[in-house]
């Protein structure tokens, strides 16, 4: 049976980055500060890694750790007040989101990116001025579809994990993961773009997803919505045999890449948390998925990448 884009409570999904996965996985171990989040099922939006560890719910709760399924409304955030301090704040500083915008439609600008991308930013820049933005922060925070574990770290084992997400094999040569956890894992790249068999219950799944991230991209045109898709398609593959008979595979080996992006792989650890989800897209996903290489994709990486080597010589 294929999953729906609904929340999955059988699976807590958590985001991580390919450079943070193999400590987590080795350890057997996830640390956080307050709470330890998870999404029920692939969350909508991909923004906190790209790197996806699916546990299994019931075994994590038969161990006896208890998880709350977030409610985005206000009536929730107001019983739930440290809830509230978790899901709202931090990333979603209004500060800090005006800062990331207007640096974005720079960006943009930079790159040319198309006068609709430029005003989708601007017109969030301006709902940002709004005095009761907790609509729109509700509605942004949604998309995780979040569950959390009020605690600070979890042991887990192996055997806890249905399945393991990653971009592609590529990140590996850098940040390898333990071996014994390679028959768990799904490679985005080896079925991107997405491959499947034609009028089957895949093809119709992926069908939905396009409705939905067609929806997404008109309101957000900023958005990356096939890489969204990707992880939501792979999700059906790692966790559904039946789903993974209905996919074509081709299996991508390692990328040879340049000097310039295998220092990027270098300086992911040391990078900011806004920062390295924008550096990380543009390396793992326009860079190795989607095979770019454009000078606008170097000139960005080299300017970064600098940034942080130039720091660590003071």
């Amino acid at each position: 049976m294929i999953n729906t884009l609904e929340n999955d409570d059988e699976h807590l999904v958590h985001l991580c980055f390919c450079d943070e996965a193999p400590n987590i996985l080795d350890d057997e171990f996830i640390k956080g500060k307050k709470y330890l989040s998870f999404s029920r099922g692939m969350p909508l939006g991909i923004t906190h890694g790209d790197t996806a560890i699916i546990f299994n719910r019931s075994k994590l709760e038969s161990k006896g750790y208890n998880f709350t399924n977030i409610e985005y409304t206000r009536e929730f955030l107001d019983k739930n007040p440290l809830l509230k301090e978790h899901i709202c704040a931090g990333d979603f500083d209004i500060n800090n989101i005006r800062k990331y915008l207007k640096k974005r439609i720079k960006e943009l600008k930079k790159l040319k990116a198309g006068i609709e991308k430029i005003k989708y930013c601007r017109k969030q820049l301006k709902s940002y001025e709004q005095k009761d933005i907790v609509p729109l922060i509700l509605n942004a925070c949604s998309r995780e579809k979040e569950s959390v574990l009020c605690d600070t770290c979890m042991d887990f084992e192996m055997e806890d994990i249905d399945a393991i997400i990653c971009s592609s094999r590529t990140v590996h040569k850098y940040y390898p993961l333990p071996e014994r956890y390679i028959s768990k894992i799904t490679y985005i790249h080896d079925y991107f773009p997405a491959k499947y068999a034609m009028f089957s219950p895949l093809q119709e799944y992926w069908e939905d997803l396009e409705t939905y991230y067609n929806t997404v991209t008109a309101g957000a045109p900023i958005i990356d919505a096939y890489i969204h898709q990707m992880y939501h398609y792979t999700y059906q593959l790692a966790l559904n045999i039946d789903a993974s008979m209905m996919a074509s595979i081709e299996p991508k080996p390692v990328m040879e890449l340049s000097t310039l992006f295998e220092k990027a792989f270098m300086v992911l650890p040391k990078l900011d948390k806004s920062t390295k989800i924008d550096f990380s897209d543009k390396l793992l996903n326009k860079r190795i998925l989607y095979g770019n290489e454009s000078p606008e994709l170097e000139k960005y990486i080299r300017t970064e990448t600098d940034k942080i080597l130039s720091e660590d010589l003071v």
